[in-house]
């Protein structure tokens, strides 16, 4: 039996349409604009007369699909960029380090 610490880690497999706006963080209608306007986006599941949930599985695969938006692709290579020059700049520090230190 798995104990109470490992079931609070658990994610639904289906997320209701409250829980997919927090994920994506869209509104409503900006929910249900992509399932009308988007053929890639996940096909909701019937639960009921009124209720409807979406695969989380399916969700993240469509997340995963999406393109990167240029200011995010620009972000992500001036992040690695500052990393390697972070880098770079520890190691020539130690560098100059070591020099002092045989100097003496």
């Amino acid at each position: 039996m798995a104990n109470l610490q490992s079931l609070t880690h658990i994610q639904p497999a289906l997320l209701r349409v409250r829980d997919l706006m927090a994920y994506l963080n869209f509104g409503r209608t900006g929910i249900y604009k992509l399932v009308k306007e988007d053929p890639t986006f996940p096909r909701s599941i019937q639960l009921s007369n009124r209720a409807v949930a979406w695969k989380r599985e399916e969700i993240d695969r469509w997340i995963d699909s999406r393109p990167l938006s240029v200011a995010s692709a620009e972000a992500r290579e001036r992040a690695a960029i500052d990393a390697a020059k972070a880098v770079n700049g520890a190691a020539a520090d130690q560098s100059e380090a070591a020099k002092a230190a045989e100097g003496k």
